[in-house]
């Protein structure tokens, strides 16, 4: 199941390292400030698409986003699961 409320924690830790602001963030990423506001509060369910956007927006991987766990981090695990 997709925790929606961490997701949305890591957006806002994210965005508030780049200092972006919600409404700034909305402008880079073509989504409505009040959209963004519920998906950082895990109040808002997305699309991949605008996971994707928000991402994107936030030179962020979507994996990360979704699990916590930087895309490098999760393939060496793959890695060591095979060897």
């Amino acid at each position: 199941m997709i925790d929606y409320k961490y997701i949305g924690q890591r957006i806002k830790e994210k965005r508030k390292s780049l200092n972006l602001t919600q409404h700034q963030l909305s402008q880079i990423s073509q989504i409505s400030a009040a959209y963004i506001s519920r998906i950082e509060a895990g109040l808002q369910n997305m699309t991949l698409d605008t996971l994707e956007k928000v991402a994107r927006s936030i030179d962020e991987d979507a994996i990360y986003l979704i699990t916590g766990i930087k895309y490098e981090v999760l393939l060496h695990i793959c890695f060591m699961q095979l060897s």
